[in-house]
């Protein structure tokens, strides 16, 4: 099927969604952490300002990041296949491109590591005479 919609069609059939799924994950945005859901395919040059249905201009964003990408004006490109997500000024003023799209297990581990509490050390236990 193809994965290039053109103009044919605003929303993203289901086997483009599942491609970009594939590619993206639940969210494409950097280290996103909120649960999984129902994700949107967001065009990344705007259907209204003639941007295509196809994998190249779609990129899959939870409902929390389709909105602060509108809002906050997050510039989006794909590069060898994976989303880059640049920031606006107002977040970070050097606009430091971040990849995005599905994250490896090495951002999992790390993920993981900043949000999962250490185990405490056992107490030491003073020795009875």
């Amino acid at each position: 099927l193809p994965l290039d919609i053109g103009r044919a069609q605003r929303t993203a059939p289901p086997h483009l969604r599942a491609a970009l799924l594939a590619r993206d994950g639940t969210c494409a945005f950097p280290s996103c952490d909120h649960p999984p859901g129902t994700p949107d395919a967001h065009h990344i040059t705007s259907w209204i300002d003639g941007g295509a249905t196809d994998l190249s201009n779609l990129v899959m964003l939870c409902g929390h990041h389709h909105r602060a990408v509108h809002h906050q004006h997050w510039q989006i490109t794909v590069e060898d296949g994976r989303p880059i997500f640049t920031p606006p000024p107002t977040i970070d003023p050097p606009r430091r491109p971040r990849p995005g799209g599905r994250p490896t297990s090495t951002d999992h581990t790390t993920l993981l590591r900043q949000v999962i509490p250490r185990p405490r050390q056992p107490e030491a236990t003073p020795a009875h005479t």
